[in-house]
């Protein structure tokens, strides 16, 4: 959930007319745009003139980073000045910290968050760097710092960290009750499908909690129980309106 959600987090960037690069080692850049092109539209299967009515609105605003599974920090980095100086970009997502160093790595773990703390005080820009946590017992609790899986640098220099959490136990909730056309327990579908909690903030007053709704057909984060996914450019007009 966490590619997913910051591919939101990308959009509502982009609307507020911010540059976004995001480099995603950990699928194919067809994936990435697949997906925020259903964010985009607040679509499962938009049709193609609103497809093409996403791809003119972000055409200078969304960069995409591509060099295979396992690029250079190094490379990565200097693209990342590059694509400030040349392009204005201004926000960059870094999915993930795995695929730039191995898990038990953690000198080369601490260099790459060195880097990204570097680059965002030299320049005016903001890194997003996605971690992963530690393989514990229970899958149905929420994280927290202490569960990154690596090296402490990784919380420790970074100036805000927040954790994505899955309620899996509602999913497997509702899954169950529709394989045998069951009634879902009320109290398990009052809680969030998605809670992103603000862990650390270096700079900032708030820290805490915020839930979220997960759309399944247009991949949309809703803030607030049952309204509609809301699209970030506007629909094509049907050919057959009765105002054409």
């Amino acid at each position: 959930g966490k590619s997913m959600w910051l591919g939101q987090v990308c959009l509502n960037l982009m609307a507020q007319g911010k540059k976004v690069c995001i480099a995603s080692m950990e699928m194919e850049p067809e994936i990435t745009l697949k997906r925020m092109v259903m964010q985009a539209t607040g679509k499962g299967k938009p049709d193609l003139q609103f497809r093409r009515n996403v791809y003119d609105w972000w055409a200078q605003k969304l960069f995409l980073f591509h060099a295979g599974i396992t690029p250079r920090p190094e490379t990565l980095f200097k693209t990342f000045e590059y694509a400030y100086r040349r392009y204005g970009v201004t926000v960059f997502v870094i999915d993930s910290l795995t695929n730039l160093s191995s898990q038990q790595d953690f000198e080369k773990q601490q260099r790459v968050v060195e880097t990204c703390v570097s680059l965002k005080r030299s320049l005016p820009v903001t890194v997003f760097l996605v971690a992963h946590v530690k393989k514990g017992e229970n899958v149905y609790t929420m994280p927290n710092k202490m569960d990154v899986k690596g090296s402490g640098a990784i919380t420790d220099l970074a100036d805000v960290f927040l954790s994505v959490w899955k309620n899996k136990r509602k999913l497997e909730h509702i899954a169950e009750c529709e394989q045998l056309g069951k009634q879902p327990d009320q109290e398990i579908m009052d809680h969030w499908d998605v809670v992103v909690s603000v862990l650390k903030n270096r700079h900032g007053m708030f820290e805490g909690k915020a839930g979220f709704e997960f759309e399944t057909r247009s991949c949309q984060y809703l803030e607030t129980r049952g309204v509609r996914p809301k699209p970030y450019v506007k629909a094509p007009i049907p050919k057959d309106h009765p105002l054409l």
